[in-house]
Protein backbone atom coordinates (compact mmCIF):
# COMPACT_ATOMS: atom_id res chain seq x y z
CA UNK A 1 0.00 0.00 0.00
CA UNK A 2 2.43 2.25 0.80
CA UNK A 3 4.72 1.90 -2.16
CA UNK A 4 1.26 2.54 -4.69
CA UNK A 5 0.22 5.38 -2.43
CA UNK A 6 4.15 6.92 -2.63
CA UNK A 7 3.93 6.16 -6.85
CA UNK A 8 0.76 7.91 -6.77
CA UNK A 9 1.51 10.88 -5.28
CA UNK A 10 4.92 11.42 -7.81
CA UNK A 11 2.33 11.41 -10.52
CA UNK A 12 -0.27 13.60 -8.48
CA UNK A 13 1.37 15.55 -5.55
CA UNK A 14 -2.47 16.95 -5.05
CA UNK A 15 -3.82 13.38 -4.50
CA UNK A 16 -5.84 12.46 -1.08
CA UNK A 17 -5.91 9.27 0.37
CA UNK A 18 -8.77 7.93 2.53
CA UNK A 19 -9.73 4.63 4.45
CA UNK A 20 -12.91 2.84 5.37
CA UNK A 21 -13.11 0.31 7.96
CA UNK A 22 -15.35 -0.87 10.74
CA UNK A 23 -12.28 -1.47 13.06
CA UNK A 24 -9.87 1.61 13.09
CA UNK A 25 -7.19 0.00 14.90
CA UNK A 26 -5.77 -3.59 14.96
CA UNK A 27 -4.75 -5.28 18.03
CA UNK A 28 -1.20 -5.64 18.14
CA UNK A 29 -0.61 -2.07 16.70
CA UNK A 30 -2.79 -0.03 17.92
CA UNK A 31 -5.07 3.14 16.37
CA UNK A 32 -4.41 3.29 12.10
CA UNK A 33 -3.92 6.95 12.52
CA UNK A 34 -0.70 8.55 13.92
CA UNK A 35 2.70 10.42 12.95
CA UNK A 36 4.14 6.54 11.16
CA UNK A 37 0.62 5.98 9.25
CA UNK A 38 -0.62 6.32 6.43
CA UNK A 39 -3.52 8.21 7.72
CA UNK A 40 -3.67 11.47 9.92
CA UNK A 41 -6.87 11.45 11.55
CA UNK A 42 -10.47 10.05 11.61
CA UNK A 43 -12.28 12.53 9.76
CA UNK A 44 -15.77 10.85 10.75
CA UNK A 45 -17.10 8.45 12.88
CA UNK A 46 -20.72 6.29 13.28
CA UNK A 47 -20.26 4.49 16.96
CA UNK A 48 -22.06 1.08 16.99
CA UNK A 49 -24.83 2.32 19.50
CA UNK A 50 -25.41 5.28 17.08
CA UNK A 51 -26.26 3.27 14.29
CA UNK A 52 -28.62 0.46 16.34
CA UNK A 53 -30.41 3.37 17.70
CA UNK A 54 -30.29 5.51 14.18
CA UNK A 55 -32.11 1.79 13.09
CA UNK A 56 -29.05 0.98 10.48
CA UNK A 57 -27.99 -1.95 12.76
CA UNK A 58 -29.65 -4.82 14.34
CA UNK A 59 -28.91 -4.99 18.12
CA UNK A 60 -27.20 -7.90 19.63
CA UNK A 61 -28.46 -9.67 22.59
CA UNK A 62 -26.31 -12.38 24.85
CA UNK A 63 -27.45 -15.33 27.62
CA UNK A 64 -24.74 -16.45 29.89
CA UNK A 65 -23.80 -20.11 28.89
CA UNK A 66 -22.53 -23.00 30.58
CA UNK A 67 -20.59 -25.56 28.23
CA UNK A 68 -17.61 -23.07 28.08
CA UNK A 69 -14.13 -24.72 27.25
CA UNK A 70 -11.40 -24.28 29.82
CA UNK A 71 -8.50 -22.09 27.83
CA UNK A 72 -6.58 -22.24 31.26
CA UNK A 73 -3.44 -24.66 29.66
CA UNK A 74 -4.04 -22.99 25.92
CA UNK A 75 -0.70 -21.60 24.85
CA UNK A 76 -0.39 -17.99 23.42
CA UNK A 77 1.79 -17.88 19.88
CA UNK A 78 2.57 -14.50 18.68
CA UNK A 79 -0.58 -13.02 20.15
CA UNK A 80 -3.10 -15.95 19.35
CA UNK A 81 -4.40 -19.14 20.78
CA UNK A 82 -2.59 -22.13 19.03
CA UNK A 83 -5.27 -23.25 16.89
CA UNK A 84 -4.62 -27.16 17.70
CA UNK A 85 -4.62 -26.70 21.53
CA UNK A 86 -7.45 -24.49 21.16
CA UNK A 87 -9.36 -27.10 19.21
CA UNK A 88 -8.62 -29.90 21.31
CA UNK A 89 -9.74 -27.84 24.86
CA UNK A 90 -13.18 -27.31 22.46
CA UNK A 91 -13.26 -31.47 22.02
CA UNK A 92 -12.80 -32.64 25.65
CA UNK A 93 -14.45 -33.66 28.73
CA UNK A 94 -17.59 -34.48 26.26
CA UNK A 95 -17.96 -30.73 25.60
CA UNK A 96 -19.37 -30.96 22.14
CA UNK A 97 -22.08 -33.00 23.27
CA UNK A 98 -23.14 -30.59 26.05
CA UNK A 99 -22.54 -27.51 24.27
CA UNK A 100 -24.79 -29.00 21.42
CA UNK A 101 -28.00 -29.73 23.59
CA UNK A 102 -27.13 -26.04 24.87
CA UNK A 103 -27.39 -24.11 22.05
CA UNK A 104 -30.19 -26.65 20.67
CA UNK A 105 -32.01 -25.42 23.68
CA UNK A 106 -31.11 -21.47 23.86
CA UNK A 107 -32.02 -21.76 19.95
CA UNK A 108 -35.45 -22.85 20.34
CA UNK A 109 -36.71 -19.99 18.74
CA UNK A 110 -34.34 -18.53 16.61
CA UNK A 111 -34.44 -19.38 12.70
CA UNK A 112 -31.00 -18.72 10.89
CA UNK A 113 -28.24 -20.01 13.03
CA UNK A 114 -23.99 -19.49 12.17
CA UNK A 115 -21.92 -21.17 14.64
CA UNK A 116 -18.10 -20.64 14.57
CA UNK A 117 -16.36 -23.42 15.60
CA UNK A 118 -12.47 -24.10 16.51
CA UNK A 119 -11.00 -26.27 13.67
CA UNK A 120 -12.02 -28.78 11.00
CA UNK A 121 -12.46 -31.62 13.37
CA UNK A 122 -14.81 -29.45 15.81
CA UNK A 123 -16.28 -28.32 12.99
CA UNK A 124 -17.13 -31.90 11.96
CA UNK A 125 -18.14 -32.97 15.35
CA UNK A 126 -20.45 -30.17 15.98
CA UNK A 127 -22.60 -30.28 12.74
CA UNK A 128 -23.21 -34.03 13.41
CA UNK A 129 -23.94 -33.48 17.18
CA UNK A 130 -26.66 -30.50 15.80
CA UNK A 131 -28.08 -33.22 13.08
CA UNK A 132 -28.40 -35.82 16.05
CA UNK A 133 -29.98 -33.50 18.57
CA UNK A 134 -32.25 -31.90 16.31
CA UNK A 135 -33.24 -34.43 13.19
CA UNK A 136 -32.78 -31.05 10.64
CA UNK A 137 -30.07 -30.25 8.02
CA UNK A 138 -27.02 -28.98 9.19
CA UNK A 139 -24.47 -27.90 6.75
CA UNK A 140 -20.20 -27.70 7.75
CA UNK A 141 -18.34 -25.32 5.29
CA UNK A 142 -14.21 -25.31 5.70
CA UNK A 143 -11.69 -24.18 3.78
CA UNK A 144 -11.33 -27.85 1.78
CA UNK A 145 -14.85 -27.64 0.76
CA UNK A 146 -16.09 -27.52 -2.97
CA UNK A 147 -16.37 -24.28 -4.56
CA UNK A 148 -20.11 -25.64 -5.50
CA UNK A 149 -21.12 -27.15 -2.52
CA UNK A 150 -19.86 -24.36 -0.28
CA UNK A 151 -21.66 -21.78 -2.55
CA UNK A 152 -25.27 -24.13 -2.50
CA UNK A 153 -25.14 -24.02 1.21
CA UNK A 154 -24.71 -20.65 1.72
CA UNK A 155 -27.28 -19.51 -0.84
CA UNK A 156 -29.97 -22.27 1.26
CA UNK A 157 -28.66 -20.29 4.22
CA UNK A 158 -29.57 -17.14 2.79
CA UNK A 159 -32.61 -17.80 1.65
CA UNK A 160 -33.91 -19.68 5.12
CA UNK A 161 -34.40 -22.78 3.74
CA UNK A 162 -30.96 -23.98 5.35
CA UNK A 163 -31.34 -23.10 9.31
CA UNK A 164 -27.84 -24.73 10.87
CA UNK A 165 -24.49 -23.35 9.31
CA UNK A 166 -21.22 -24.29 11.18
CA UNK A 167 -17.73 -23.25 9.47
CA UNK A 168 -14.29 -22.43 10.51
CA UNK A 169 -12.91 -19.21 10.18
CA UNK A 170 -14.37 -18.78 6.41
CA UNK A 171 -17.37 -16.45 7.27
CA UNK A 172 -15.75 -13.60 9.05
CA UNK A 173 -15.54 -11.30 6.78
CA UNK A 174 -17.01 -10.78 3.09
CA UNK A 175 -20.06 -12.80 4.08
CA UNK A 176 -23.28 -10.87 3.99
CA UNK A 177 -26.38 -12.66 5.56
CA UNK A 178 -28.99 -10.27 6.80
CA UNK A 179 -31.05 -13.32 8.22
CA UNK A 180 -29.20 -14.70 10.81
CA UNK A 181 -30.24 -13.97 13.85
CA UNK A 182 -27.78 -16.17 15.87
CA UNK A 183 -24.14 -16.27 16.30
CA UNK A 184 -22.40 -18.90 17.90
CA UNK A 185 -18.83 -18.54 18.91
CA UNK A 186 -17.77 -21.66 20.07
CA UNK A 187 -14.10 -20.71 19.66
CA UNK A 188 -11.57 -17.86 21.33
CA UNK A 189 -9.46 -15.29 20.32
CA UNK A 190 -6.84 -12.93 21.87
CA UNK A 191 -8.58 -10.52 18.75
CA UNK A 192 -10.79 -7.91 19.28
CA UNK A 193 -10.97 -6.93 15.94
CA UNK A 194 -12.01 -10.81 14.57
CA UNK A 195 -14.55 -10.98 17.69
CA UNK A 196 -16.04 -8.25 16.04
CA UNK A 197 -16.13 -9.07 13.01
CA UNK A 198 -17.41 -13.10 14.00
CA UNK A 199 -20.44 -10.96 15.67
CA UNK A 200 -20.98 -8.47 13.56
CA UNK A 201 -22.26 -11.06 11.09
CA UNK A 202 -25.52 -10.58 13.00
CA UNK A 203 -25.84 -6.96 12.68
CA UNK A 204 -27.37 -6.74 9.87
CA UNK A 205 -31.01 -5.40 9.91
CA UNK A 206 -33.67 -7.87 8.19
CA UNK A 207 -37.37 -8.34 7.94
CA UNK A 208 -38.88 -10.21 10.90
CA UNK A 209 -35.61 -9.58 12.65
CA UNK A 210 -35.92 -8.15 16.74
CA UNK A 211 -32.33 -8.84 17.71
CA UNK A 212 -29.25 -11.18 17.35
CA UNK A 213 -28.25 -13.31 19.87
CA UNK A 214 -24.81 -14.27 20.49
CA UNK A 215 -23.88 -16.84 22.50
CA UNK A 216 -20.14 -16.74 23.12
CA UNK A 217 -18.27 -19.98 24.77
CA UNK A 218 -14.90 -19.02 24.35
CA UNK A 219 -15.18 -16.02 27.35
CA UNK A 220 -14.41 -13.54 24.11
CA UNK A 221 -17.17 -11.08 26.04
CA UNK A 222 -15.41 -11.00 29.12
CA UNK A 223 -11.91 -11.06 27.55
CA UNK A 224 -12.71 -7.76 25.04
CA UNK A 225 -15.81 -6.33 26.73
CA UNK A 226 -18.73 -4.68 25.40
CA UNK A 227 -18.65 -4.11 21.34
CA UNK A 228 -20.10 -0.57 21.91
CA UNK A 229 -17.44 0.41 23.43
CA UNK A 230 -15.89 3.43 22.32
CA UNK A 231 -12.21 1.92 23.63
CA UNK A 232 -13.40 -1.54 22.47
CA UNK A 233 -10.33 -3.43 21.05
CA UNK A 234 -7.83 -0.14 21.62
CA UNK A 235 -5.00 -0.81 23.39
CA UNK A 236 -4.19 2.54 26.36
CA UNK A 237 -0.64 3.04 26.37
CA UNK A 238 -0.40 4.08 30.26
CA UNK A 239 2.90 5.07 32.65
CA UNK A 240 3.15 3.18 35.47
CA UNK A 241 1.86 6.52 37.59
CA UNK A 242 -1.27 6.19 35.83
CA UNK A 243 -1.82 2.63 35.16
CA UNK A 244 -3.83 2.41 38.30
CA UNK A 245 -3.77 -1.19 40.43
CA UNK A 246 -1.96 -4.14 39.27
CA UNK A 247 -1.71 -7.93 40.32
CA UNK A 248 0.90 -10.03 38.90
CA UNK A 249 -0.12 -12.94 36.78
CA UNK A 250 0.91 -16.85 38.17
CA UNK A 251 1.70 -18.22 34.74
CA UNK A 252 3.95 -15.47 32.90
CA UNK A 253 4.75 -13.10 36.13
CA UNK A 254 4.26 -9.99 34.40
CA UNK A 255 2.01 -7.03 35.77
CA UNK A 256 -1.94 -6.72 34.84
CA UNK A 257 -4.78 -3.91 36.00
CA UNK A 258 -6.14 -5.14 39.14
CA UNK A 259 -9.62 -6.16 37.55
CA UNK A 260 -8.96 -8.15 34.68
CA UNK A 261 -9.79 -11.62 34.43
CA UNK A 262 -7.71 -13.06 32.34
CA UNK A 263 -4.12 -11.85 31.75
CA UNK A 264 -3.57 -10.27 28.72
CA UNK A 265 -0.14 -11.17 27.85
CA UNK A 266 -0.38 -14.92 27.92
CA UNK A 267 -4.07 -14.93 27.83
CA UNK A 268 -4.64 -17.30 31.54
CA UNK A 269 -7.55 -16.88 34.03
CA UNK A 270 -7.30 -15.17 37.36
CA UNK A 271 -8.55 -17.13 40.44
CA UNK A 272 -11.58 -15.82 41.27
CA UNK A 273 -11.41 -13.35 44.16
CA UNK A 274 -12.50 -14.84 47.82
CA UNK A 275 -15.28 -12.52 48.42
CA UNK A 276 -18.29 -12.22 51.65
CA UNK A 277 -21.67 -12.14 49.84
CA UNK A 278 -24.99 -14.06 49.84
CA UNK A 279 -25.81 -13.88 46.41
CA UNK A 280 -24.94 -13.35 43.20
CA UNK A 281 -27.08 -12.81 39.88
CA UNK A 282 -25.79 -14.92 37.00
CA UNK A 283 -26.35 -12.06 34.67
CA UNK A 284 -23.08 -12.84 32.64
CA UNK A 285 -20.95 -10.66 30.54
CA UNK A 286 -22.38 -7.96 28.51
CA UNK A 287 -22.51 -7.99 24.66
CA UNK A 288 -23.84 -4.33 24.05
CA UNK A 289 -22.53 -1.48 26.99
CA UNK A 290 -26.41 -1.28 27.56
CA UNK A 291 -27.08 -4.41 28.72
CA UNK A 292 -24.57 -4.39 31.82
CA UNK A 293 -26.48 -5.01 35.28
CA UNK A 294 -25.42 -4.10 37.95
CA UNK A 295 -23.83 -7.06 40.56
CA UNK A 296 -25.34 -6.26 44.31
CA UNK A 297 -23.09 -7.26 47.32
CA UNK A 298 -24.16 -7.83 50.73
CA UNK A 299 -21.37 -6.27 53.14
CA UNK A 300 -21.21 -7.89 56.04
CA UNK A 301 -18.90 -5.68 58.66
CA UNK A 302 -16.31 -7.56 60.83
Amino acid sequence: YRQFIDEMRIANPHCKVIGLTATPFRTGTGDLCGPDSIFDEVCYEAPVKQLIDEGFLCPLTTKPTDANADLTNVPIRTGEYVQTEMQRAFMSDNLVERACAEIVDKTNDRMSILIFTSGVDHCGAVAQKIRDLTGEEVEDVVAGTRTLMRASSLERFKNGTLRWLVNVGVLTTGFDAPNIDTVVVMRATQSAGLFAQICGRGFRICANKDDCLVLDMGQNIERHGPLDDEDYGRRKKKSREQAGPTKECLECGKECPAGCAFCPHCGSAFPDPEANFDDKADVGAAILQSQQKAIWYTVIPD
